[in-house]
């Protein structure tokens, strides 16, 4: 359990103050104990919150701010109450337009997707990873932003292309992968058949050697 001195420790650090001097203030016997009850405080402090109880105080704190302002941007027509207004709103409208999971129709279900369908090598393991970075930004830009931004956004989609190549996920790797199998299966069959070939012959000098 975090105590008073923990809870004074994580008031200074988010203050910028020095761990060191956090130590010396407070009386930790080390900077290492020092951070432990930093964490300790941290702890105490994020207790029985969740994602959704967050965001529904943050979408609280907003609608305070927006009815201030909009009675300034209403009574007086100031243009940056107005303004700032917009800018609520449009946050106000991030929070409610959270990404679902289990949307089939975004970009990271259908990466996921995608991925679920490769071979498992663990040599892919990067690539994958920064193609679901790639995908889950998009898809919050897609679902939080507006002009510019998604527009931005999306200029990360070759990117991603690129990476699903890299794991022949794409109809052009495939058939790429495809085109090549052939010679290989001849390159395969020609080094069996010398193998056989010297087999034999090892065969003959073993009888008659």
């Amino acid at each position: 359990m975090a105590s008073d001195k923990d809870m004074q420790a994580l008031e200074l650090m988010k203050k910028g103050v020095a761990i060191d001097e956090i130590r010396a203030q407070l009386g930790y016997r080390t900077a290492e104990t020092c951070m432990k009850g930093v964490k300790r405080a941290i702890a105490r402090s994020r207790r029985c919150k969740t994602i959704e109880t967050e965001r529904a105080l943050e979408l609280e704190r907003l609608s305070d701010l927006y009815r201030i302002v909009y009675q300034m941007a209403k009574t007086e027509g100031d243009t940056n109450s107005i303004q700032l207004c917009l800018r609520i709103g449009e946050q106000r409208m991030r929070l409610l337009a959270q990404p679902d999971p289990a949307d089939e129709t975004t970009l990271g279900s259908a990466f996921e997707e995608t991925v679920a369908a490769l071979d498992d090598d663990a040599r892919d393991t990067a690539a994958i990873a920064a193609g679901r970075a790639i995908a889950a930004q998009m898809d919050y830009a897609i679902a939080h932003c507006v002009g510019i931004e998604v527009t931005k956004a999306l200029y990360l989609m070759p990117y991603l292309m690129n990476i699903l190549a890299s794991l022949g996920a794409t109809p052009k790797a495939r058939a790429d992968i495809a085109s090549k199998l052939p010679a290989a299966s001849a390159q395969t069959a020609a080094a069996k058949h010398e193998d056989n070939l010297m087999d034999e012959v090892e065969k003959y000098m073993s009888r008659f050697g």
